[in-house]
């Protein structure tokens, strides 16, 4: 979860929410689009959330189901399978609600195929990492998009 007295943790956090930003508006077309344009592509439209969506909305409901409903353990991690259901479906929600406000014109079933691998990846991953998964999830998210919209505009 977000809250941690671990040395350094607040930079990772800080890491994850950002990144994802600066490699939307600054890597994929050097800075050239406004914040919050509305795109055409779905894919790309949500990139610069995925800070948001993997550390703030899933892995605070993971923490939360997780802890209080939790009963099936995945092997060789602390963390269960309801918190892994519960991280990937809030974060599909999160995008679901969101994407409107984003993206002119209509979303493709591809979309949601690659929405729903994304969201159950990166959920998995959390699942086995420790202490940089606020780091590397939401760039593991970033390239994944970044390479999924380049395959659904293929």
């Amino acid at each position: 979860a977000v809250v941690s007295t671990q040395s350094g943790h607040y930079g990772r956090v800080l890491l994850g929410l950002s990144v994802p930003v600066w490699w939307r508006y600054g890597v994929m077309y050097g800075g050239a689009r406004l914040p919050l344009q509305r795109e055409t592509s779905f894919l790309r439209a949500i990139l610069p959330f995925a800070g948001i969506f993997t550390i703030g909305v899933g892995d605070s409901l993971a923490a939360l189901v997780g802890h209080r409903y939790g009963r099936h353990k995945f092997p060789l991690s602390p963390k269960t399978l309801e918190g892994a259901l519960a991280n990937a479906g809030s974060q599909a929600m999160f995008i679901i609600l969101l994407a409107p406000y984003l993206v002119w014109g209509s979303r493709s079933s591809l979309d949601f195929v690659l929405l729903v691998a994304t969201v159950l990846s990166n959920a998995l991953l959390e699942v086995y990492l420790r202490d940089i998964d606020n780091l590397l999830v939401p760039l593991y998210t970033t390239l994944t998009l970044h390479c999924f919209d380049s395959i659904a505009r293929a």
